[in-house]
């Protein structure tokens, strides 16, 4: 198990080398209070990230390398797109204080003509999550449920107020 961050890392890498026919799944986990990711491929396999949005600015995560291959039994018809983004909130902010209006700001960003604070760094389809994923992987699903419940523990999610 690693960081949200360094899956992401790995994910996006993979997704520069084939940058096609990737997948994700997502679902929000009640019991967790996390938002749960599985990004996946035929030829990498699937990763899961699990994340927990501390507050509006900070969100916490970890995640795994949970399969080396794709069941196509796990696969839905898509729902539509999903993207992984690289964001830079001083670029953007600076470019909308010039003038330059959001709009414009993604549009440029979906072409990738013009550098903005923005970067699309993988795309693909969106399906929605189902209940195979989870009986398949059952075992490094618990190591990141453990995991996001020590994340939020260490955050003081779970601690009582007197």
């Amino acid at each position: 198990m690693r960081t949200r961050e360094e899956i992401l890392r790995e994910i996006i890498s993979k997704g520069k080398e084939i940058p096609e026919g990737w997948k994700a799944t997502s679902r929000y986990d009640t019991q967790l209070h996390a938002t749960e990711y599985n990004i996946l491929h035929p030829e990498v396999g699937i990763y899961q990230i699990k994340e927990w949005q501390k507050n509006p600015f900070q969100v916490k995560g970890v995640g795994a390398k949970i399969a080396r291959r794709v069941d196509d039994i796990l696969i839905n018809e898509p729902l539509g797109k999903f993207g992984i983004l690289r964001y830079n909130p001083r670029k953007v902010f600076g470019d909308a204080t010039e003038g330059l209006p959001l709009k414009k700001i993604l549009q440029d960003m979906a072409s990738g003509r013009q550098k903005t604070g923005i970067e699309m760094m993988l795309t693909g389809e969106m399906h929605p999550a189902t209940k195979d994923i989870t009986k398949t992987v059952q075992r490094k699903q618990n190591e990141i449920n453990r995991g996001i419940v020590k994340i939020q523990e260490d955050e003081g999610l779970y601690a009582s107020y007197v």
